[in-house]
């Protein structure tokens, strides 16, 4: 039974607290950037072009849209940013691994042979399968010339067959940019078909058989 407050009494004191809402951590611009590039790569090898959204990306950051689109202007932009990621990634795997530095990878006259050259690049690609799935999807996509990434498949095709063609100089080809435009359908080629049954084809192994019967020991 309540009891009316004498002039004695004091009214008990309570404390009124806010709920807390967690901040989000404020990141270096490039440590946020790489973060939005690398959840994007995993959202394009899954769906596409067409099928990913910028939406997704934040979602998975835990971020808005518009954060996104702060450090990559349009989705456009993204999805050109995630392939020179990956592209520049690739480039210095591979010099790395031929023993030369990132400057030096096409220097005139460069300083690996052909077969030293395509082991090496096959040999990292089976080991990112998802990120060759990513190139293969959004490379048939691009066949479109109303496609965003069709100007950059166009200029990286070229741009690999010219690179090439100079370490098929150094090997003394007769006709280096042929020799390059083989290679180069031959390395696609078998990656699409890896791509299909990738439980039945070792991706390198069957890279360094058909290099051994193209070129020998």
């Amino acid at each position: 039974m309540f009891r009316a407050l004498t002039d004695g009494d004091t009214l008990p004191s309570r404390k009124t607290t806010k709920a807390r809402t967690p901040s989000r951590q404020r990141l270096d611009p490039e440590v946020r950037k790489r973060q939005i590039i690398e959840v994007a790569t995993t959202e394009l090898s899954k769906h596409g072009y067409w099928g990913f959204s910028v939406r997704q990306v934040a979602k998975d950051l835990g971020l808005t849209g518009p954060a996104v689109l702060y450090h990559f202007k349009t989705k456009e932009d993204l999805m050109i940013s995630v392939l020179e990621h990956r592209d520049e990634i690739d480039i210095r795997h591979t010099s790395q691994a031929l023993g030369v530095s990132y400057d030096e990878m096409w220097e005139e006259p460069v300083k690996y042979g052909l077969k030293e050259f395509c082991h090496v690049a096959m040999k990292r690609n089976s080991e990112q399968i998802e990120i060759i799935r990513l190139y293969m999807i959004l490379q048939a996509e691009a066949l479109n010339k109303d496609h965003p990434a069709y100007e950059y498949y166009q200029r990286r095709e070229e741009r690999t067959i010219r690179n090439m063609a100079k370490i098929a100089k150094h090997d003394n080809f007769a006709d280096p940019r042929k020799e390059a435009l083989d290679v180069f359908a031959a390395m696609d080629g078998l990656e699409l078909r890896w791509l299909h049954h990738p439980d039945k084809i070792d991706l390198l192994k069957e890279w360094d058989s058909f290099a051994k019967g193209r070129w020998g020991l």
